[in-house]
């Protein structure tokens, strides 16, 4: 040992030494925290140089997309206009080339905009009741011509386990399926495509639910598949020529997949077909609905039977021009024991609602004179909505004409046609007081299983055109009450064909889309399903598509009507005699037989007297009855009063026409 080592000179040495390299440590490791502070910053700033880059991105695609919408919607609609006007062929072709091209490039524009607004976080999805059923409907339609033009059949499966209502944005479900269908036509040149719907996953309160859209189309190598789903990526380059496509749809159908809180992938080989998978959550709309039984005993599970004695009593005015509606909604509402009072169009709407107490109000939206809307307003100025709710019943089902409904004033919209469940919901809903406490409307869904076979099938053999399966459902599995819509149909709708060429060939739009509109309103309830989406894949393209398009979409609208009202007529139970024929056999037999007078005028009061819906066969007969002449007049102003829904003093004047006659006979 070196006893240097030791000395104090020694320490005082060695302590120094420490002392100098614990200072540099302690300057190197300031200069590393300022470092690092000072790169924080940098990654901050840039952070936020980014973002700013992204915000400025996204508004100027806003921007941009809306100033070139602007005028490329002009170009579209001047287009559609010139092509109206007496052309020659050559001329036809270059509008036609023009008016796709234009289409094209506005859909590149929704494309890129749709994607602008995800990769920013700025698209928000909607949570809103709607039917799964209605969004295939009007899928159906879209892409109708398409499939037939190809010779493609397009077939829905539907698991009959999904709920009926859903809650979840429903434009972004239709975006996302009409994107995968649209890519299956344009890959496929024959056979079919099918898009099948299943229960994922049921939880209390929400629903995974998994989608497939299959094709038997040329179908992808397994290497291009995994760069399918990427921003502007397509098969290869002669996909692109042969096909066009920005390489944008896949893209954002996955971000909207996973927003719903899914995973989209594809399946497929070259030469067999594609099938593309996504998976998708929705809320519904009772909590209780994964729990409800499914095995109910029949005596304990009558549609009807709890609901009736909860809402007995109630009254509610129906707005409804068509009598095939009224019909239905009538029956509906009666099998819930709710007394029904009708009016035949907004006018008479809101002066019975203005001077009689109803409970709920039901206003269709399109009808002659003043519309639903109109009518709406008009109440809600000198009743509230608490007092006496309003609920929209109409045909038209974007969340456009939601919004419009509700903006009028009313406080529901249901669709048509009309679900005896969806009804339940709503009445129950906005009439509290009357809400059944055992049981859900979900609960109903499984009752199709419930009923036994004589009730769920009508004795009718098939006929071209019509699902009796939807119908019953539709009709709330009342067979007799399909039976009268059929043969309601016949009678109504015999000359629609006829109606709609004339208006075609006429040009009068508005009187064709209100043809249109009531029959898509009225095929959705007898379960004409084919005609129904005609009719809407009609309404769809009246204002924008070619000519040449609506034209053979009306052909096979012309040809499925001529089917099935042949079918209806060809079976006995439901031909229909013309209702010039049945007055002139009631005339004939009322007018010259009293008795058969004043029991028909004793039924009127009855109904009168309970504010029943008063049917048009009764109308009919009131009308020719043959009166003596000094109260000839009375039968007149009866019928005034019912159309007025003024029903008390219908009721006044009916009791003084029976009270004279009782005293002649």
């Amino acid at each position: 040992m070196n006893p240097d080592h030791n000395s104090p000179a020694a320490l005082k040495a060695e302590n120094e030494l420490l002392r100098r390299e614990l200072k540099v440590a302690r300057e190197a490791a300031d200069i590393t925290a300022e470092l690092v502070v000072k790169q924080f910053e940098e990654t901050e700033k840039m952070l936020q140089r980014v973002q700013a880059a992204n915000a400025a991105k996204g508004n100027f695609l806003a921007r941009m997309s809306h100033e070139i919408r602007t005028p490329m919607n002009g170009i579209i609609g001047l287009s559609h206009l010139l092509k109206k006007t007496p052309l020659n062929p050559q001329q036809t072709g270059y509008i036609t080339n023009i008016l796709n091209s234009t289409e094209t490039l506005l859909s590149l524009i929704n494309n890129i905009l749709d994607f602008s607004k995800i990769d920013a976080g700025k698209l928000d999805l909607e949570k809103i009741p709607f039917k799964l059923q209605e969004v295939l409907d009007n899928l159906y339609g879209i892409v109708y011509l398409q499939i037939a033009e190809k010779g493609l059949e397009l077939d829905f499966i539907i698991a009959p386990d999904i709920p009926e209502i859903l809650i979840g944005d429903a434009l972004r479900l239709n975006q996302i399926l009409l994107n995968l269908i649209s890519n299956a036509i344009k890959f496929t040149e024959a056979g079919k495509i099918m898009v099948s719907i299943n229960l994922d996953i049921l939880h209390k309160h929400d629903v995974r639910l998994r989608f497939s859209v299959c094709d038997s189309g040329i179908g992808l190598p397994p290497e291009r598949i995994e760069h399918l789903f990427k921003p502007f990526n397509q098969a290869n380059e002669t996909t692109t020529r042969k096909y066009g496509g920005t390489g944008l749809g896949l893209t954002i159908c996955r971000e909207l997949v996973e927003m719903m809180g899914g995973q989209i992938h594809a399946e497929s080989a070259p030469g067999q077909g594609s099938d593309f998978i996504f998976t998708a959550y929705f809320g519904l709309p009772y909590s209780d609905a994964a729990a409800a039984p499914k095995n109910r005993s029949l005596a304990n599970s009558h549609p009807a039977q709890e609901p009736e004695s909860r809402l007995r009593g109630i009254k509610i005015l129906l707005v409804e021009d068509n009598p095939i509606n009224r019909e239905i909604a009538t029956a509906f509402l009666k099998d819930l024991g709710i007394s029904v009072a009708v009016a035949e169009n907004g006018r008479a709407g809101v002066k019975a609602a203005l001077s009689n107490a109803f409970d709920l109000v039901l206003m269709d939206i399109q009808m002659p004179e003043m519309d639903g809307l109109e009518a709406a307003r008009r109440i809600r100025r000198q009743i509230n909505s608490r007092t006496l709710p309003i609920v929209a019943m109409t045909a038209h089902a974007t969340n456009e004409d939601r919004h419009k409904s509700l903006e009028a004033g009313m406080n529901e919209h249901i669709n048509k046609p009309i679900d005896p469940i969806e009804l339940h919901r709503v009445l129950t809903d906005l009439l509290p007081e009357h809400r059944p406490s055992l049981r859900a409307p979900s609960d109903f869904d499984d009752r199709r299983k419930e009923y036994p076979a004589e009730r769920r099938q009508p004795d009718l053999p098939a006929i071209p055109g019509l699902d009796f399966d939807e119908a019953l459902k539709r009709t709330n599995y009342k067979p007799e009450l399909l039976k009268r819509l059929l043969k309601d149909f016949q009678i109504n709708f015999s000359d629609t064909a006829g109606r709609l060429k004339k208006y075609r060939s006429a040009r009068e739009q508005t009187k064709l889309k209100e043809l249109l509109h009531t029959l898509k309103g009225v095929t959705g309830h007898i379960g004409a399903r084919d005609i129904n989406r005609l009719t809407l894949a009609l309404e769809n393209s009246l204002e924008s598509a070619p000519a040449e398009y609506c034209d053979k979409l009306l052909e096979q609208l012309y040809l499925q009507l001529e089917t099935l009202l042949e079918g209806i007529a060809e079976n006995p139970d439901l031909a229909a005699s013309s209702p010039e024929s049945e007055d002139k056999n009631q005339t004939a037999a009322k007018s010259c037989d009293p008795t058969a007078t004043i029991k028909t005028l004793k039924l009127l009061q009855t109904k009168l007297s309970k504010s029943e819906h008063i049917p048009d066969s009764l109308i009919r007969q009131l009308k020719k009855i043959h009166l003596p002449p000094h109260i000839s007049d009375n039968s007149d102003k009866i019928i005034a009063l019912i159309e007025d829904i003024e029903y008390d003093s219908a009721t006044d004047e009916l009791r003084q026409l029976l009270k004279s006659l009782t005293r002649r006979h």
